[in-house]
């Protein structure tokens, strides 16, 4: 399975699934086939960013010669495989009609989504599954599944934010919203709804006007609800964007820690770790995942040994011992900074 750009085909239907309805049916799918294997918010939002809710929707994959069908946009071979070969057959053989009714979408689009779960027997990470579901498992580290991943992030935001409107998923009455659909731009979205863009602006002060995503919310006018809170571990890890040139053993360098800590907390990056993309979310541990310091209260202490580096000279001296270019002394003496840093700060209490 991998997509390429292609763009799904909306149906000529009136129906469409609100977002709310999308998690309503995924919930209902999980409980009835899957319970305990998959969060139902998984699927619904995979379901929001490949048919904005058109149960109708099609997309043909050219490189490939065949069609996704469907909420969960499943192509035919895949379900079909998922029947015969891996016992997914409480709805029969697929068909392209079949996957056009939403638990039957719902069904194969979550079977696939757990087979990714457990991929060579490993149990994998919620971005593992969505990028694999997005370009398959064997390209997870393709840049165009970096972009499906910011996607399907909008599109959770988007029904978590919905669901917790008011404690029951009901949405205020005064409030008016759009989910993109394929080849709509903010003008267009405008437009339809007859009010100015500086005013979707005002309504989504986070929005980018140059990129919007596919099942992304936008606010229309209303009572906007809050989006839950997370909480999430002060120090849990720190995310860092690949830059141009970067590699991992860099980036490890960069930040104190072995590859190995790094590749601990992002065991997709096992598959290819010397294939990063551009842009790419890589995690770094910090207090949380087992560094023995926080960036926060190592601060004073990793400028005083910074301080000392430079002053010692300790990049020439490597350079004389080692005869290494600039480039790897730099690496080296940073990544013997993080170790020096960790062991003057001890553990932390």
């Amino acid at each position: 399975r991998r997509r390429q750009g292609s763009q799904v085909k909306p149906s000529e239907m009136a129906v469409r699934y609100s977002p709310i309805e999308l998690l309503e049916v995924a919930e209902k799918v999980v409980a009835r086939h899957f319970p305990g294997k998959i969060a139902p918010i998984v699927p619904a939002s995979i379901a929001l960013v490949e048919s904005a809710g058109d149960p109708k929707a099609y997309r043909w994959e050219a490189h490939i010669n065949e069609g996704s069908t469907g909420l969960c946009q499943t192509l035919l071979s895949t379900a079909v495989w998922l029947a015969t070969d891996m016992g997914y057959n409480t709805y029969g053989k697929p068909t392209d009609a079949t996957l056009e009714d939403p638990e039957i979408s719902f069904y194969f689009g979550a079977a696939y989504l757990i087979w990714l779960s457990t991929y060579k027997r490993i149990q994998q990470t919620e971005e593992f599954i969505v990028r694999g579901f997005n370009g398959g498992p064997n390209g997870i580290n393709a840049s165009v599944t970096v972009r499906y991943w910011e996607k399907y992030n909008a599109a959770k935001k988007a029904i978590t934010t919905l669901k917790t409107a008011t404690g029951d998923g009901t949405i205020p009455s005064d409030l008016q919203y759009h989910i993109v659909e394929p080849g709509d731009y903010l003008g267009k979205i405008a437009g339809k709804y007859g009010v100015s863009v500086d005013i979707l602006k005002a309504m989504n002060p986070e929005l980018d006007p140059n990129t919007i995503n596919i099942g992304q919310i936008i606010w229309i006018k209303g009572t906007i609800p809050d989006a839950p809170a997370q909480n999430i571990p002060a120090g849990d890890c720190v995310i860092h964007k690949v830059k141009p040139g970067e590699f991992l053993g860099r980036i490890a360098a960069n930040y104190g820690v072995s590859t190995d800590q790094i590749l601990d907390i992002n065991p997709m990056l096992r598959q290819n770790p010397d294939q990063l993309s551009v842009g790419q979310s890589i995690k770094i541990p910090g207090t949380g995942a087992g560094a023995g310091t926080s960036h926060s209260d190592a601060g004073p202490l990793k400028k005083f040994l910074k301080f000392a580096v430079k002053s010692l000279r300790v990049d020439k001296v490597i350079t004389k011992v080692l005869g290494a270019n600039k480039e790897i002394v730099m690496m080296v003496a940073n990544f013997l900074l993080g170790t020096l840093t960790k062991q003057l700060k001890g553990p932390k209490s």
